[in-house]
């Protein structure tokens, strides 16, 4: 059925108009959509590894300071018997 008022079929014109923009709009966000994710997915990875870093990073900290304690009461052992040898 086809209308010959020039009313119905302007507006119908501006609807399809606006739905191909709409569509254009829509096709647009998804990329968008698509990228972030990609994004979102290597920050993640980037995180895990950062975080993976830290933990053996602190945990070497730790063994360097047990490590300088020990020396540091091995040199006061030293320096005690040096002193008794006097």
């Amino acid at each position: 059925m086809h209308s010959d008022d020039p009313q119905i079929e302007a507006e119908k014109h501006r609807l399809q108009m606006e739905m191909i923009l709409k569509d254009s709009d829509v096709k647009k966000n998804i990329r968008l959509r698509s990228e972030l994710e990609v994004e979102i997915r290597v920050i993640k990875t980037k995180m895990q590894q950062l975080t993976a870093d830290l933990a053996s990073k602190e945990s070497h900290l730790h063994k360097v300071e047990a490590e300088l304690m020990q020396l540091q009461n091995e040199i006061i052992k030293l320096k005690h018997k040096s002193a008794t040898l006097r």
